[in-house]
């Protein structure tokens, strides 16, 4: 605690470390405070052991105690931090794992104990070594980096009167769906939050098709009664009795499909026709948009890019002239595989690299050469 309280102390901000004020933009004299505002479910503390120094480091073998159950954290939140998460009730935390470190700066052994949660016990893991150990044995290590897990009497009840509940419950009874991603929040942290099915449902009320074929993986059956509990204990939703794709999702995404194909098969086209020669003009395109269009169409990405974003590659003159950034990442397309992305996306700005035009003498000089061989 001693530790806790040195280190979300005041620390006054004068002399050579004033405040500068974003305001009157002076340095000022100020006062550095820390707070929290939301507490996590594992909370880990990094002793600070190394000391680094401009010419030398050295290791801190200071002995720091630590309580292995009750550390309450609500003396270093923000006051009003209910307001900001009013789920948020449980400030206390017990030790679950420390880390040890033997040796110096140089050359060292790292050593865990960590606390098994079903018989309560703690064990050293030294390389393969497994040994069970004293709660005092604990206490009196050289701790390096601390691990808490919130600790709640009211959400082990919880948990009790849920399986208790369905130990009562029928087979027959099991008519409710729930996110096996929550209930698992749910047997392991103290404050899991309300019910997210939305994590396995669409908008509609549905199974999106995404999800249908893992579909009995990610949720677990449960009877009504659990059900309306869990609801009336932490709310959240929505209810979900059947497991039936949605319609509305299944047509917007068979639309999508439709969409990716039509684009890179038109672009297949176009990029295939273009002619490899320097008399054409070359439209310039950014990769990095390029690769995000390139993903989408490969169906690694669920959302198309925004519109085309070539700012990234070109730069304004003085007289208000588009020039290419040197060693810009750009692609070339011909003008009509650039219409047809900028049809779709829009954006831009637009810029194009001018082919060599062929004087009239060479032209001229070709046509014969075409006849000649015509007549041959």
């Amino acid at each position: 605690m001693t530790v806790c309280q040195h280190f979300f102390s005041a620390d006054e901000l004068k002399g050579d470390n004033m405040y500068s004020c974003e305001k009157c933009k002076k340095l000022r004299n100020g006062i550095k405070l820390c707070k929290v505002m939301r507490l996590p479910e594992i909370l880990c503390i990094h002793l600070k052991r190394f000391k680094h120094e401009m010419y030398f480091s050295s290791k801190i073998n200071h002995f720091i105690s630590f309580p292995l159950t009750g550390l309450d954290m609500k003396p270093f939140l923000v006051k009003d931090f209910h307001r900001l998460d009013p789920t948020q009730k449980c400030t206390t935390y017990d030790l679950v794992a420390a880390i040890t470190h033997h040796g110096n700066v140089g050359a060292g052994h790292y050593v865990t104990f960590a606390k098994n949660y079903i018989n309560g016990k703690w064990y050293e893991f030294n390389d393969s070594w497994v040994s069970e150990v004293s709660d005092s044995y604990v206490a009196d290590v050289e701790a390096y980096v601390l691990f808490y897990r919130k600790s709640s009497e009211e959400a082990t009840k919880q948990r009790q009167t849920f399986f208790n509940l369905l130990k009562d419950a029928q087979t027959s009874e099991f008519r409710y769906f729930v996110s096996k991603k929550w209930l698992t929040k749910f047997q392991s942290c103290m404050e899991p939050g309300p019910i997210t099915n939305s994590d396995f449902m669409c908008r509609h009320g549905a199974i999106h098709p995404l999800n249908m074929e893992r579909i009995h993986d990610i949720t677990v059956p449960l009877p009504e009664s659990v059900w309306k509990h869990l609801v009336m204990r932490f709310g959240g939703g929505p209810p979900a009795t059947m497991l039936n794709m949605c319609k509305h999702c299944k047509k917007a995404l068979d639309e999508l499909e439709r969409r990716r194909e039509h684009e890179m098969e038109t672009f297949k086209r176009l990029n295939h026709d273009y002619p490899a020669n320097d008399n054409v003009d070359m439209y310039c395109i950014s990769m990095r948009w390029f690769k995000q269009w390139e993903m989408f169409v490969k169906g690694q990405e669920d959302d198309p890019p925004g519109p085309i974003d070539n700012t990234n590659i070109l730069f304004v003159k003085g007289n208000a002239k588009l020039v290419l950034k040197s060693n810009s990442d750009y692609g070339q397309l011909s003008l009509e595989t650039w219409t047809f992305l900028h049809d779709i996306y829009d954006g831009g700005p637009v810029y194009f690299i001018e082919g060599e035009k062929e004087s009239e003498e060479e032209k001229q000089d070709q046509e014969e050469q075409e006849e000649e061989v015509q007549q041959e």
